[in-house]
């Protein structure tokens, strides 16, 4: 997760809406969608419940 997304998942969740996080972020709808849909699938990688390495 990079900046530019931690700034759009801040503005979604203090606005509430992906509409009026694009207009305070002035960019579309659809950058915000694709920018947060990367975001978590870079989240489920790194924090996914099951572990990588198996110890046992």
């Amino acid at each position: 997760m990079n900046i530019k997304q931690l700034q759009i998942l801040d503005a979604v969740v203090r606005l509430g809406s992906y509409r009026k996080a694009a207009a305070q972020l002035r960019c579309s709808q659809s950058t915000i969608t694709f920018q947060l849909k990367n975001s978590k699938i870079l989240w489920d990688v790194f924090f996914s419940r099951k572990p990588a390495v198996t110890w046992f």
